[in-house]
């Protein structure tokens, strides 16, 4: 397991959560374990290892959230630092998919991958 700055994850968790919509929620799970996080023009992407309840999947991804706004800037170094550490448990909190159940082949694309609005670190 790498070793990470638990200050700078504690710090990187606030400044999540101090955005006005972090806990809009419409859904929360724990103990999730992350599996990837793909970054592409203006939008992270992110998988975890069991697929939450409301949620739809594109490849493994389950939830979405903007990485050019303040707020997606710190979550996403969240998960990254997350992410290098391997195994860490995660919270979340998202929005529910349009089309909760579809995969890529089914229905499930960029505009109906549920909203990843906060994150906690167990």
């Amino acid at each position: 397991m790498a070793s990470i700055n638990k200050p700078l994850i504690i710090a990187a968790l606030i400044m999540a959560f101090s955005s006005s919509n972090a806990f809009a929620a419409s859904k929360y799970v724990t103990n999730l374990t992350l599996a990837r996080v793909k970054v592409q023009e203006g939008v992270t992407l992110v998988g975890t290892t069991t697929q939450p309840a409301n949620t739809c999947s594109n490849e493994g991804e389950y939830f979405k959230f903007d990485h050019t706004t303040p707020s997606g800037k710190d979550l996403l170094s969240l998960l990254l630092a997350a992410k290098a550490s391997d195994g860490v448990v995660l919270s979340v909190w998202y929005t529910v998919s349009p089309a909760p159940g579809t995969t890529e082949t089914t229905g499930c694309d960029i505009s109906t991958i549920s909203v990843l609005n906060g994150v906690g670190i167990n």
